[in-house]
């Protein structure tokens, strides 16, 4: 094989290492669908069509404590999501239906091993010592303890970031908990995990690491057995058999993306600049 043919197979050779390695977008929820006017639809702009529902009918207004969409203010020094993507999805800690549904998309999403969850979020600080508050929870509702849950955490430091594995039957598969890095509440903080059986489990927040199990194997398709389906995926709470609905959150989401890998630090670090907010991963 000449010298010009052996370089030509090299570089196909890594270009398609590269190519199946190219993260793509599971979801995007963008939570800004609520600048022309009310509505209960949170709309998916990935390629999956993930559309979800706001609280626990269809039914507009608050009589069911749905979470609201702010089209004013919410600006901090870092970051003005209203500006920049026209409202955000305020959730109250209260009410029957202060979070998000995805639940007829649970199935599809729960069968990915590798995995990135990566959202922006602002705690209510009149809330923050109030117990955990969950981002987003995907999990079976009819077991106990089973699924993967990120949110924050009130002890010993108000408001700390906390990624939590669970299985039915199973010790904890992960308890990603730094304690050291609150979220500052009515502030603007970028969070995220990744998991990968290669790599482990990876917590994140405004680009940096903050806690990691490289030995950890959480993958969302391990949820799913004999005896448990994910049958849920929901933002603003916890649901499972043993609480129902609880660890409500208290605070505004924004561009909540969930991909189908573990992304690499520097794609981290892109999602968490501000001015990046809404855009995927080139």
């Amino acid at each position: 094989m000449m010298l010009s043919q052996r370089l030509l197979f090299v570089f196909l050779a890594l270009s398609t290492v590269v190519h199946s390695a190219r993260a793509s977008l599971v979801a995007h929820w963008k939570l800004n669908d609520g600048k022309n006017g009310p509505t209960q639809v949170v709309v998916d702009s990935s390629n999956s069509g993930f559309n979800g529902t706001l609280g626990a009918s269809d039914k507009v207004g608050a009589e069911d404590g749905d979470p609201a969409w702010v089209t004013v203010g919410m600006s901090t020094a870092n970051l003005d999501p209203v500006a920049k993507l026209g409202a955000v999805l305020q959730f109250n800690n209260s009410g029957r239906g202060t979070f998000v549904n995805f639940n007829s998309h649970a199935a599809q999403i729960g069968r990915l091993n590798d995995y990135t969850i990566a959202l922006w979020v602002r705690l209510k600080k009149s809330d923050i010592k109030g117990g955990p508050q969950s981002f987003i929870t995907i999990s079976d509702n009819t077991a106990k303890n089973t699924g993967a849950t990120l949110c924050s955490d009130e002890s010993p430091d108000k408001g700390s970031p906390r990624f939590l594995f669970r299985e039915t039957g199973l010790p904890v598969g992960a308890d990603l908990f730094p304690k050291t890095n609150p979220l500052t509440p009515e502030e603007w903080h970028h969070v995220a995990v990744t998991a990968s059986p290669s790599s482990g489990v990876r917590l994140y927040v405004d680009g940096k690491e903050v806690a990691a199990k490289p030995d950890a194997i959480v993958t969302l398709s391990s949820l799913t057995d004999a005896n448990d389906t994910i049958n849920t995926v929901i933002l603003g709470a916890d649901d499972d058999e043993r609480k129902g609905v609880h660890w409500r959150l208290a605070g505004c989401l924004s561009s909540v993306q969930i991909y189908d890998l573990a992304l690499n630090p520097a794609q981290i670090t892109f999602l968490a600049d501000p001015k990046n907010l809404g855009t995927p991963v080139p």
